[in-house]
Formats: structure tokens, sequence, C-alpha cells
């Protein structure tokens, strides 16, 4: 079971000011990806809508979205193979099956 920046991975999930960053599954699992999608939420389980994906382990700049005064963001990244199989979200979570920008 295999998971994006999850208990044990190779990379931590780095959240910085002028980039987000990720473990990289191709390099460390040998797992081939072709996509990786961020997911976001405010409260930390139930939905997560997608806000970004990329073929890299990074998101440049980061998320432009800020939380309103005294809440948080909780992220959650998924990598997808080119068989469309993505790595599960977790227990308790459930992924929006609206389209990723």
């Amino acid at each position: 079971d295999l998971e994006v920046s999850g208990t044990g991975a190779a990379d931590a999930f780095l959240l910085t000011k002028t980039r987000f960053s990720w473990e990289n599954l191709s390099r460390s699992a040998q797992q081939p990806v072709s996509q990786y999608r961020v997911y976001r939420s405010d409260q930390g389980n139930g939905t997560f809508l997608c806000v970004f994906k990329n073929t890299t382990p990074e998101w440049i700049g980061g998320d432009p979205a800020k939380p309103l005064t005294g809440n948080s963001f909780f992220y959650l990244v998924t990598a997808t193979n080119a068989a469309g199989q993505q790595t599960s979200p977790g227990a308790g979570r459930t992924l929006s099956p609206a389209p990723c920008p």
C-alpha cells in the first residue's frame, strides 16, 4: 500500500511559502507515476477537493488560497499511474469527483 509522504515515506510532505513538495514514488518505490494530485479540505476528514495536479512531486508557489482566520487547511497528495489507478486517500477521507484543475 503506497502512500505519498505517508508514515515511513522517503520524503516528508514539505510546505513552504514558495513550494510544496512530497515523495517521488517513481524514484523511492520504483512505481511509475503519471500524475500527482493535491487535495484540500478545511476539516481533515470528509471530502477533499482537488486543487492541483502535476507530473512532478512539487507545486511551485504552493496553494494561493488562504484559510479563514482561526481555521486551517488540510492537504492530501495522491499518485496516479498510467492505467488510472490512484493511491488511497486513507480511511475517513473521500476525494471529490470534480475534475482537477
